[in-house]
């Protein structure tokens, strides 16, 4: 059975962290590898989980489109021109609804629509991106921790 809790006024505090776009033709778990791989090669070490950044915004056709982008954090800044991604030393986003999802990994979209249900009846408004912080996950029972966090564009 899953279980998913929200919580307001949360803030994701993100430091020296590498960034890196997921591309359409990319193979998710080659790409967190590479990331991994690219930390341990500059003398850093992987500090706290995966993070996926997912803004959703409409082409200039009014086709929808879809960016991610996978987030790993270190335990010192990598000074690096032609790396994997980009490094940024703090990324900090305030004022979040976050939803703390525990069930099976294929039922997460659940957090998500709960988040939405939970600002349309608290009159708030979400913002078009939101950034997934995968906890852990059990690889026997397939059930995830994830801390599903939107930032609130406005309090209505």
């Amino acid at each position: 059975m899953g279980k998913i809790i929200v919580s307001e006024n949360k803030t994701l505090k993100l430091t020296n962290a590498l960034v890196s776009q997921l591309k359409i033709e990319d193979d998710f778990q080659i790409k967190v590898e590479q990331m991994m791989t690219f930390i341990r090669t500059h003398g850093a070490t992987q500090i706290g989980p995966l993070i996926q950044k997912t803004v959703y915004s409409y082409s200039e056709d009014d086709q929808p489109k879809l960016e991610i982008e996978l987030i790993l954090q270190c335990d010192k800044y990598i000074h690096d021109k032609d790396s994997l991604g980009k490094m940024t030393p703090v990324i900090k986003i305030s004022d979040c609804l976050m939803a703390r999802y525990i069930g099976p990994e294929e039922n997460i979209k659940y957090a998500y629509d709960k988040l939405s249900v939970y600002a349309f009846e608290h009159n708030k408004t979400l913002g078009d991106l939101n950034y997934t912080v995968y906890v852990d996950k059990n690889h026997e029972s397939d059930v995830v921790i994830a801390d599903v966090f939107v930032p609130i564009e406005n309090n209505g």
